[in-house]
C-alpha cells in the first residue's frame, strides 16, 4: 500500500490556524493508502440556475475505508438551547454565532461532494462507503457534547486529545459509517433511491478520479498561434521596457554605481540608455563589456538610437565609444587596434598588467581619457581588470563608473561576489529583481538554475518551453537532422522569421551545428545579422543578447561544473519561446 498523498502537499496559505493543526496531525498519524484533499472549494448551480459556493476543510479517501469529509472548527464550542444556535468561542473573545451546526455543515458538504462525484461519473450508486466527522482541535473535553447532543455521538467528533491519534480516529470513523445503516440525508431533501450505498470495495482507480475531480490540473495556453502570441507579448514587453528606463533616474548623480540584477532585469538596456545620455551631454563615454559579439550588438543599438535623436555626431566624433574593454585597452597599448589580431593568448591574458606598466611609462593619452564608463556584464572580469578601470578616467575620484552584473552568468571569471565594494569603493549598490524581458513560463524554467534571491517575472504568461528528444525522431536521427526539421517547422508552420531563431550550444569545436545550413535555411553567427538566416552560436558568445526563439542543444558537451550556469544563460536569452533539444 503506498504512503498517504496530500493535495496540496502543504497546508494552503489561507488555511486557519486550527486547519493547519489538523493538517499536521493527519500528516503525522495517517496510515498508508490515504489521499487527503485540503481546503476544497467548488461552485455548483441548482435547478433554477442559481450559483452556490461550497467548501470542505478536508476530504479523505482510502480504497478500503471509503470517503470521509471532515469539518474543522477552532476555539471553544457552545450550543444555546433557547435559540438553537451554535457558537465558536475564540480564546479571550466573545462567542461568535455560526451559521449552522458544524455537524449539519459537515453532512451538507458530504452530500455536495457525493452529488459532484455522481455527476462526473454518471452513476447513481458509488461503490465505496462515505461519511463525515467534525474536529475541534482546541477543545479538550467532549463529554458534555457527546453525552447530551443527538448530532454528536461518541466517535463522530474529535478534539485536541485525539490529534496525536487522528489517523487511527479516521479509520474508526470510516468503519463506523461502514457498519451502520446509510444516512439518507432526508432533512436535506435527498431522494432515498439516490443515496443507496454499496459495500466498500478496494478500488485504486477512484484515487485518480478524485484527483481529477477535486484537484484538477489546469493548463491554459495564451495562444496556439506562436506568431500571433509573440506579437501580443512584444507589445507588453515594450511597455515594460519603457518603464524600466526610469529605474535609475533618482541615482544619476552617483559617481560609483553597482547594479546587480538577474537575467532579463534590463541591465544592458539601462547601461545603453545611460551611455547615450552621457554622450549627448558631451561626456567622453565608454560603453563596454567582455564579449565582442555583445559589444557589436550594443554598438548597432546605439547607432540606431542616436540616429533617431539626430545625435550621430557622438559616435562620429568618438564622444561615445562602444567596444570590449580588452579591445579598448589593446588599442591604447598597441597604438592601433588592428594589430591586436596578431597577438597570442598570452598577450590577452597579461594585458591588464601590460597596460599598467605602459601607463606608468607613457601616461594616458588625452584622446583615451574618459568621463564615464558603463561596464556591462561586470561579472566577466577578473580582479586585474578592476585595477585598469580607474586609470581610464580623466578624474578617477569624480568621473562616472557604473557596473552592471549578474553572478549567475559568471562563465568567464569568478564573478564579483556578493557585492562590489572591493572593486568599487564607495559605490551605491542597486538590486534589480523584476524580469520584464522574458515570458513568465521561460522565466520559471531558467530560475531553476538561479542562485540567490528569486526574481519576480512581470512579463506576459507565454507558453511552456517545448522539449524535443533526439531519440524520438524516425529512423536513425542525429541532432543536426532534428534541429533542421525543427527550424523548418518554426518558420513554415509557426511563422517565425529565420533570423529570429537562435540555436545555442555550449561548444564550438565539438558541436555538429556550425554548418552552412539548418534544414534549408542558411546560418550565421550573432552580431551583424542578416535577414533569412538562422543564428547558430555558442552560449558564451550569445551572452547578453536575446532572440524571440532560442533552441538549446548539445548540453551533453558542457563541462559538468558549468552546466547549470550555461543553462541559465542560454534559456534566459529566449524572449518568447524556448525549445530544449535533449
Amino acid at each position: 500500500m503506498p504512503n498517504s498523498l496530500f493535495l496540496p502537499e502543504s497546508s494552503p496559505d489561507n488555511a486557519s490556524h486550527s486547519e493547519r493543526e489538523v493538517f499536521q496531525a493527519l500528516q503525522s498519524t495517517l496510515g498508508p493508502g490515504w489521499t487527503v484533499f485540503s481546503s476544497v472549494h467548488w461552485t455548483s448551480r441548482n435547478s433554477k440556475g442559481k450559483f452556490r459556493d461550497g467548501e470542505a476543510d478536508f476530504i479523505l479517501f482510502h480504497p478500503t475505508y471509503g470517503l470521509l469529509v471532515l469539518e474543522v472548527k477552532g476555539g471553544g464550542i457552545e450550543f444555546d438551547q433557547a435559540s438553537g444556535h451554535w457558537f465558536t468561542v475564540p480564546s479571550g473573545e466573545e462567542p461568535r454565532k455560526l451559521n449552522r451546526s458544524p455537524f449539519t455543515q459537515a453532512r451538507s458538504n458530504l452530500y455536495s461532494v457525493i452529488k459532484i462525484l455522481r455527476r462526473r461519473t454518471g452513476e447513481q450508486n458509488l461503490t465505496f462507503s462515505w461519511g463525515y466527522g467534525v474536529v475541534f482541535p482546541n477543545v479538550v473535553d467532549l463529554a458534555s457534547l457527546t453525552n447530551q447532543h443527538p448530532q454528536a455521538p461518541e466517535g463522530i467528533v474529535a478534539c485536541a486529545t485525539d490529534l496525536a491519534f487522528l489517523g487511527e480516529w479516521c479509520e474508526q470513523l470510516a468503519r463506523g459509517w461502514m457498519r451502520h445503516e446509510p444516512d439518507y440525508f432526508e432533512d436535506l431533501g435527498a431522494h432515498r433511491a439516490m443515496m443507496v450505498r454499496e459495500e466498500s470495495t478496494s478500488m485504486d482507480s477512484v484515487v485518480s478520479f478524485l484527483q481529477e475531480t477535486l484537484c484538477p490540473k489546469v493548463s491554459l495556453p495564451t495562444s496556439f498561434d506562436l506568431r500571433e502570441g509573440i506579437a501580443q507579448e512584444r507589445k507588453e514587453i515594450m511597455r515594460l521596457s519603457v518603464a524600466q528606463c526610469k529605474v535609475l533616474s533618482p541615482l544619476e548623480r552617483n559617481r560609483r554605481l553597482a547594479v546587480r540584477g538577474g537575467a532579463g532585469t534590463g541591465k544592458t538596456l539601462l547601461a545603453l540608455q545611460r551611455a547615450l545620455r552621457f554622450a549627448r551631454l558631451g561626456t567622453p563615454t565608454l560603453l563596454t563589456c567582455f564579449n565582442r559579439v555583445l559589444a557589436e550588438s550594443m554598438l548597432a543599438t546605439a547607432k540606431a538610437g542616436l540616429k533617431v535623436s539626430g545625435d550621430e555626431w557622438a559616435l562620429e566624433n568618438e564622444i561615445l565609444k562602444v567596444q570590449t574593454l580588452p579591445d579598448y585597452v589593446a588599442g591604447i597599448v598597441l597604438g592601433d587596434l588592428e594589430k591586436s589580431v596578431d597577438q597570442d593568448a598570452e598577450f590577452w591574458r597579461t594585458l591588464p598588467e601590460t597596460f599598467a606598466a605602459w601607463c606608468d611609462k607613457n601616461g594616458l593619452p588625452d584622446e583615451f581619457a574618459l568621463g564615464a564608463i558603463l561596464l556591462d556584464e561586470g561579472q566577466d572580469f577578473g580582479p586585474a581588470w578592476w585595477k585598469v578601470l580607474p586609470r581610464l578616467l580623466q578624474h578617477p575620484e569624480d568621473d562616472f563608473l557604473w557596473v552592471f552584473f549578474d553572478n549567475n552568468q559568471a562563465i568567464y571569471a569568478a564573478g564579483l561576489g556578493e557585492d562590489a565594494r572591493e572593486f568599487l569603493p564607495g559605490a551605491v549598490e542597486v538590486d534589480l529583481n523584476e524580469n520584464f524581458r522574458n515570458t513568465k513560463e521561460i522565466h520559471a524554467e531558467f530560475q531553476k538554475y538561479h542562485d540567490g534571491e528569486k526574481q519576480r517575472a512581470l512579463g506576459p504568461a507565454g507558453r511552456v518551453p517545448e522539449r524535443v528528444t533526439v531519440g524520438d525522431a524516425v529512423g536513425d536521427p542525429n541532432v543536426l537532422e532534428v534541429i533542421g526539421e525543427l527550424v523548418e517547422r518554426l518558420v513554415d508552420q509557426d511563422g517565425i522569421a529565420a533570423d529570429n531563431i537562435a540555436v545555442l550550444t555550449p561548444s564550438r569545436s565539438a558541436s555538429a551545428l556550425f554548418v552552412e545550413k539548418l534544414g534549408r535555411f542558411p546560418t550565421q553567427t550573432s552580431g551583424k545579422l542578416k535577414a533569412g538566416s538562422v543564428i547558430v552560436e555558442t552560449i558564451h558568445s550569445f551572452k547578453g543578447q536575446e532572440s524571440q526563439v532560442v533552441v538549446l542543444a548539445e548540453m551533453n558537451l558542457a563541462p559538468e561544473n558549468q552546466a547549470d550556469r550555461l543553462r541559465y544563460v542560454a534559456m534566459s536569452r529566449a524572449v518568447h519561446h524556448l525549445v530544449l533539444v535533449e
